[in-house]
């Protein structure tokens, strides 16, 4: 699956949305997706849209209660035509697919970052 990646710029710099803790302090507006429940993981499914470039980002979080560092959070750029057909079901699976995604949470030890690939969420 294809991303588009707007090249909006805020005063000749790329938009703070574009790395890995960019959308964070009230800079988005947030849409509930659901709950995804597959595998019993109850992941949290939300598109984040950028106050500023207007970019959305579908967001996961995941966490299990029972086992120490084990909350992570994955985010990566969709265009309209992914956001009509996102469902929390598929949620992890776009992800997964897309040409890139950021990452982040206690299960990567604070650190977060840009991957590609498989989204690890069970």
């Amino acid at each position: 699956m294809a991303t588009t990646e707007a090249n909006t710029e805020i005063n000749n710099e790329p938009c703070t949305c574009m790395s890995p803790d960019g959308l964070c302090c009230g800079k988005f507006l947030s849409t509930w997706v659901g709950i995804d429940e597959t595998n019993g993981r109850f992941g949290e499914v939300s598109i984040r849209q950028c106050h500023y470039c207007k970019r959305q980002w579908l967001h996961y979080f995941v966490e299990y209660e029972h086992l120490s560092q084990s909350g992570r959070w994955y985010r990566g750029i969709i265009d309209d035509e992914i956001a009509q057909i996102l469902t929390q079901e598929n949620a992890a699976e776009i992800l997964s697919n897309l040409e890139w995604h950021f990452y982040g949470g206690s299960y990567f030890f604070g650190k977060f970052g840009r991957s590609r690939g498989q989204i690890y969420v069970s």
